[in-house]
């Protein structure tokens, strides 16, 4: 269901570009960027070189066609259909069920779900950002994507630089409004856990607008929800080892039968009774029995996330 998805054709050189954490270079996607203490990547509006002539692999208007959440498992190609729906959902009020669910735009274009933790922050997935900070904006408050509640241009992505696109730990970023929200009954932020050695819970909520199938092409409008059970790490680690992939401790699994996120939902949340347990970060396929979906665990990133909200 997350959109988790720039794949491995044309953003799959972006993705690399931004996230090697050894780049001297500046990315001419970014107006800024540099590695900060070793926790987290700044990116940022500011004064650019003069643009050289870009390979053809970098093109201005990304194009990608969300198939998988996980970029380096299935590949994208054009972008004229965003695809978008959580797989086995149900319609939901954002007001009354998920008033923290907001959308990620790039150039107007829905690419991603992200979570509202304060009034200027939103916190979505590592892979959903690709391109410049100005052409990314943010919609909360409504149950569609495109239209209604409060738009927020993007002044500030604090990306966590342990992100590795390989592997997939760390898909976490935080977007910096230019315009603090403004709270209503349709705008809250979400509840963080505290750190804990407790058992997460077995019953999880997932919010999004992914696709609801992995061949889904049609555009949703409304945000759906589904609920979703906790898998142990052993067997999530012996279900992803067939595919080469490894589970690590920082990541949360779930499933339920016919219910997933799919491509569109990435970065989005996954919550108990309110509480932030999760972010929609990649899979293989979507509500594919074997293959559980996989989220950046919250409790295991949240002194990074409020370092960032207190530091920028």
């Amino acid at each position: 269901m997350n959109f988790g998805l720039i794949g491995l054709a044309v953003s799959v050189g972006l993705l690399i570009l931004v996230a090697n954490i050894g780049a001297q270079q500046q990315s001419l996607s970014w107006g800024g960027y540099y590695l900060d203490n070793g926790t987290h990547y700044l990116l940022y509006e500011g004064p650019r070189p003069r643009p050289k002539p870009a390979p053809l692999h970098l093109q201005r208007h990304p194009n990608f066609k969300n198939i998988s959440t996980n970029p380096f498992i299935n590949s994208v190609s054009t972008l004229n259909e965003f695809p978008n729906r959580i797989v086995g959902g149900h319609r939901v009020n954002v007001c009354k069920d998920c008033p923290f669910l907001c959308s990620v735009h790039y150039e107007g274009y829905f690419v991603c779900g992200c979570t509202l933790v304060s009034r200027k922050w939103c916190l979505t997935a590592h892979h959903c950002k690709f391109g410049k900070v100005g052409l990314y904006s943010v919609r909360c408050g409504t149950t569609q994507q495109k239209r209604f509640g409060q738009l927020r241009k993007i002044r500030l992505i604090v990306a966590n630089a342990g992100y590795n696109p390989n592997t997939m730990t760390h898909d976490l970023a935080m977007l910096k409004f230019k315009k603090p929200m403004k709270y209503t009954k349709c705008v809250q932020k979400v509840l963080l856990p505290a750190p804990s050695s407790k058992p997460l819970p077995n019953v999880l909520d997932i919010w999004g607008w992914g696709l609801t199938s992995a061949n889904a092409v049609n555009v949703q409008r409304y945000a759906l929800g589904a609920r979703v059970k906790r898998v142990d790490p052993k067997e999530c680690r012996k279900d992803y080892a067939s595919a080469g992939v490894k589970i690590t401790p920082d990541m949360v699994c779930a499933r339920a039968s016919g219910k997933d996120t799919c491509s569109g939902d990435s970065g989005g949340p996954m919550t108990h009774n309110g509480v932030l347990v999760g972010t929609t970060s990649f899979g293989i396929g979507c509500a594919r029995p074997n293959y559980p979906g996989v989220y950046a665990k919250t409790r295991s990133h949240i002194e990074w996330i409020l370092n960032v909200m207190r530091k920028f």
